[in-house]
């Protein structure tokens, strides 16, 4: 079955809203024959009675994978699996019981008042998480022509969003299931610690490229016979849609290099995300195969 993006909403319409989170870290509730009080990222909603349940913190890569609500005019009773086989909740045995098996919860918002009255639960439905394909896999993102003037931004943070986007950039092209994006929305939420309005490559982009307008840039110009690299390692990744995707790595490891036309070995075992690439190197034509739907270039000499 197809993945897809869905919101639905459990128990009654009573209370005041509370906002959308995206990028959970932490969850907790109060309970007792109602859920009387949730607690996400440290934000409190409901009211302050019932028992109250230690909070619990979710690790990188950790996400709801399974959900049960008993839910009527309130929400009864809340019980949340995660990917780690570690479950969660409490509350009472009234309402009619719900099940959602198999998904990728990626946002919860809601309504409180003494009790909680609704949840609001954006998720991945038939989610299938990603496989790894190359661990340590090394990727060519952008180049600068020779006689061009390379553009970098002062602050580390910043040069680091930049290549955040650039990668986003090229997410954006390629054709992928919603478990796939869902899995990169969240994945660059947790890396950047960005609490983006939700977790589609467009407003992930549109959200860098905003934070990115306000920061001041420095320029460089290569010199002719040269070219400037911009090199990151990663993670290469299949989706359930068999579409592959890139996760980047440590951010230490990216940066930009400038080499002589010549110097091929510097790209050997990469994977060019580019594209094209070879057209301004052209001595690397001849190490150049096709590798996971990318340019890699392989065997150089060193």
């Amino acid at each position: 079955m197809s993945s897809r993006i869905v919101t639905k909403y459990f128990g009654g319409n009573g209370g005041g809203q509370f906002p959308e989170h995206v990028n959970i870290k932490t969850i907790g509730i109060n309970c007792g024959a109602f859920i009387d009080q949730i607690r996400i990222n440290g934000h409190v909603y409901g009211g302050d009675g019932g028992s109250k349940m230690e909070d619990i913190t979710l690790s990188s890569g950790d996400y709801i994978s399974n959900l049960e609500i008993r839910c009527g005019q309130f929400i009864d009773n809340l019980k949340f699996t995660f990917n780690n086989k570690v479950t969660y909740g409490g509350g009472g045995g009234g309402g009619s019981p719900i099940t959602l098996n198999k998904i990728r919860v990626i946002s919860i918002a809601g309504r409180a008042g003494q009790y909680v009255d609704q949840l609001a639960i954006k998720y991945v439905e038939n989610y299938e998480p990603s496989s790894i394909i190359d661990k340590n896999a090394k990727f060519i993102l952008n180049f600068f022509a020779p006689d061009t003037q390379t553009i970098e931004y002062k602050e580390t943070e910043k040069r680091t969003l930049d290549f955040y986007q650039l990668v986003t950039e090229k997410m954006m092209e390629t054709k992928m299931s919603s478990s796939v994006e869902a899995e990169y929305g969240a994945k660059i939420s947790a890396s950047l610690e960005i609490g983006f309005k939700d977790t589609e490559t467009k407003t992930i982009s549109s959200t860098i490229e905003d934070i990115l307008k306000k920061s001041e840039t420095m320029t460089t110009t290569v010199d002719d016979n040269h070219i400037a690299i911009q090199l990151m390692s990663g993670t290469l990744m299949q989706g359930d849609d068999g579409s592959y995707w890139v996760m980047p790595g440590d951010p230490q490891t990216f940066k930009t290099i400038t080499i002589k036309l010549t110097d091929l070995y510097s790209v050997n075992n990469c994977y060019d995300m580019t594209q094209t690439l070879a057209l301004q190197m052209t001595g690397i034509s001849k190490y150049k195969t096709t590798n996971y739907g990318f340019d890699y270039y392989t065997g150089i000499p060193s």
